[in-house]
């Protein structure tokens, strides 16, 4: 079995839950790169995504996790992300939405980068 990444979902208006968390340590404990899909972002109140964010941040700038939070924002960056997500201190995040399909292609550009590289 070979993984390239893992991909953790968080709901932006829900938050990063227990379930996220613990995701997150077996991506670490495997040794296993990971980025992160911020969903639900067309429903959300701005301040709550924003809380949302900086709460994935927070956890992972924390001594046991330490990465980088790297918001994706454009083409660019995805390939900056892609090259880089098999680095043990960066973690690339994405803001999506499947409804207005927000950054939708930039999510699956990395993940097929990564997998090529």
């Amino acid at each position: 079995c070979c993984c390239c990444c893992c991909c953790c979902q968080v709901g932006a208006n829900m938050g990063v839950v227990g379930m996220c968390k613990e995701h997150l340590g077996v991506a670490l404990a495997l040794k296993v790169p990971v980025f992160f899909v911020i969903t639900k972002v067309d429903i959300c109140p701005e301040h709550v995504l924003k809380n949302t964010v900086q709460s994935l941040a927070s956890i992972l700038k924390k001594p046991g996790v330490r990465k980088k939070p790297y918001l994706v924002r454009g083409h660019g960056e995805v390939l900056t992300a892609a090259r880089n997500i098999t680095s043990d201190s960066l973690a690339p995040i994405f803001l999506t939405s499947a409804v207005t399909g927000r950054q939708m292609r930039h999510t699956a550009t990395c993940g097929g980068q990564a997998a090529a590289d």
